[in-house]
């Protein structure tokens, strides 16, 4: 049963819920994989869970924040026997201003190329990052046309908050979380996958490079990371055409890249991930202004 709190979707590319679960006491776990362009923050208020990133995993205790960039397959494993309570907040990012002198979603490359994927929870209390999540509900709960811009402008005070702790975290190397000690096949594979998006991402190819069957690895992978591997390299390529097309790319040139043979393919893909067809920033433009009456 899950009871939510608030549950907010905005057009301007900003999602937040505030929910509560509670499972039947023979229900071992519930799992669910994704991986999307949103930057994600995830403040567990009560309940137990492992967090799958990437295939490391972490296990989160209440009052503990993940951090999730965009694009990073991740899958969460929740402790039944207890109730689970969370804060999640979704936002763009074009959402940001950019700044010369200061990369405001430095937290995020961070937690990409560090363990930091985790806020312990001293960090946590003594900052305000709390307080800004429960202002961001109230903003929810709010019908006001200034909804988005009271959020954005809430967004970015937690982005100086953040900003400010992983400093303080990757200067103290004894306070990152990291992940549990599991090596696992999935972990292997995806690092595979996303190193070689433009190159082949055969199965085969990937089974012979990690020395074990194609069938061990699709078991394995859907096993350890909740969805297919075909589906993963799948997500993972339009992710990533998305970005090539946003600079202005033609969807052609992106398909080719990809490594498509057929173009029909890579635009069924596409269109059934964002439920959009694949066209780049400079067609995007171009329709623009073809509409616009001078």
């Amino acid at each position: 049963m899950r009871n939510i709190q608030v549950e907010y979707l905005s057009k301007n590319g900003i999602r937040f819920h505030h929910s509560i679960s509670q499972y039947p006491s023979d229900t071992i776990d519930f799992q669910r994989a994704e991986s999307h362009y949103m930057f994600e923050l995830f403040l567990l208020l009560s309940g137990s869970v492992t967090y799958n990133i990437e295939g490391k995993f972490y296990a989160v205790n209440p009052m503990e924040m993940i951090i999730i960039p965009p694009n990073e397959l991740h899958s969460i494993k929740i402790d039944a026997s207890k109730p689970y309570e969370r804060m999640v907040l979704h936002f763009a990012p074009d959402l940001m201003p950019s700044f010369n002198d200061l990369d405001i979603l430095a937290p995020f490359n961070t937690a990409k190329n560090t363990f930091a994927h985790i806020i312990p929870r001293n960090f946590l209390e003594h900052s305000n990052l709390l307080n800004l999540m429960y202002k961001c509900k109230e903003h929810c709960k709010e019908r006001s046309k200034y909804i988005d811009l009271r959020l954005a402008r809430t967004i970015l005070q937690i982005m100086e908050a953040l900003n400010e702790i992983i400093s303080q975290l990757v200067s103290s190397d004894n306070q990152l979380s990291e992940p549990i000690n599991i090596k696992t096949l999935s972990a292997a594979c995806i690092q595979y996958v996303n190193a070689n998006l433009t190159g082949d991402t055969d199965l085969c190819t990937i089974a012979n490079a990690l020395n074990v069957s194609t069938s061990h690895l699709q078991f394995a992978f859907k096993k350890e990371i909740g969805i297919t591997l075909h589906k993963y390299i799948t997500n993972q390529k339009m992710q990533l055409a998305r970005k090539l097309l946003m600079r202005g790319q033609s969807a052609q040139s992106v398909a080719r890249e990809l490594g498509y043979e057929y173009y029909s393919t890579f635009y069924n893909n596409y269109k059934k991930l964002f439920g959009i067809i694949p066209t780049s920033l400079t067609e995007i433009q171009r329709k623009h202004w073809e509409n616009i009456d001078v």
